[in-house]
């Protein structure tokens, strides 16, 4: 008898230290393991915020862009794009913390609850133990009284207290063991959701990276420089360039040439040889009527002819 309450005793103990370790190992690596995607989840977040401020940043850029068309609309919609990206970062950060981190952090207080049973199943073997020192000690004083102590109130209370820690190493054993398959259940379970959370925001990424990636290289670079130039280089100065360029290749005449004398407006007064003949026989005969007319008249002075220059 006093072999088979040592054995049972000894075994007791082996098992409730088994699972011990065994909580303290799950509660100390899934403690880590929360704080770890806890901490994934914040850079996370902080990758989302920086995301954001990049994508108002390239939108204040474009807002005050005047001078490049084409960049101009192609960076917004990279910017819209970009921001859309970390719309779906913000869903990943929500979707780690609701089906991963909040489930490995579960695991405190399982772990507590499973501690606490098994301190109930050691309070029921300490008492076993108990009694069965208590029966022992009889045994030993009244060894002529073997087989009234043996039937006595101590075997008994024995008898109650092995009941008892016996339901209770079995309920902890039935516990610990569906407490193992959900670890186990849910260790699968909470790293297929990262891996499922992780495939689905970069899968939506890899889309809209590509769509950005399109929208930069539709940039017209030639186009924006154009315009840039238009900008540096006047109309005016432009033609002036265009006609000296057309003039050096001999495809126009001279300024110069294209004015003709008569689109020209005379600075003084010419006159030709004939009318310089006409004016003079006009003078003639003006004069000789005038003589023939004042001859008993005073002579007055005539008026001044008008002086004419040759060109």
């Amino acid at each position: 008898m006093n072999l088979s309450f040592t054995e049972k005793s000894s075994s007791s103990e082996k098992m409730s230290k088994f699972i011990q370790e065994r909580l303290s190992h799950v509660e100390k690596n899934f403690g880590a393991l929360c704080a770890t995607f806890s901490s994934y989840a914040r850079k996370t977040a902080k990758i989302r915020d920086k995301g954001d401020e990049l994508s108002k940043q390239i939108s204040s850029y474009v807002e005050t862009e005047v001078l490049n068309p084409s960049s101009k609309e192609q960076l917004t919609l990279f910017a819209e794009t970009l921001s859309t990206i970390q719309d779906y970062r913000q869903a990943q950060v929500q979707r780690l913390d609701a089906n991963v981190i909040k489930h490995f952090a579960s695991y405190g207080l399982k772990c507590k609850n499973k501690k606490n049973e098994l301190r109930a199943s050691f309070g029921a073997q300490q008492l076993e133990e108990r009694k069965k020192q208590d029966l022992n000690k009889l045994m030993h004083k009244n060894p002529s009284s073997q087989f009234q102590i043996v039937s006595s109130k101590a075997k008994s209370e024995l008898a109650k207290a092995s009941a008892d820690a016996s339901v209770a190493s079995k309920t902890l054993e039935k516990e610990m063991d569906v407490f193992e398959l959900q670890k186990l259940t849910d260790m699968k379970k909470l790293l297929m959701n990262f891996v499922n959370i992780e495939m689905t925001f970069h899968c939506k990424a890899l889309e809209l990276y590509t769509q950005c990636y399109q929208n930069l290289s539709e940039i017209n670079v030639d186009k924006d420089l154009e315009g840039f130039r238009k900008h540096i280089h006047p109309p005016m100065s432009a033609s002036r360039l265009e006609i000296a360029r057309k003039i050096s290749a001999g495809n126009i005449t001279p300024v110069k040439s294209v004015i003709s004398p008569s689109n020209r407006q005379p600075s003084v007064m010419t006159y030709t040889e004939d009318d310089d003949d006409e004016d003079d026989d006009d003078d003639d005969d003006e004069y000789d009527e005038g003589s023939s007319s004042n001859d008993s008249e005073d002579l007055r002075p005539s008026a001044p002819k008008e002086s004419y220059q040759k060109k």
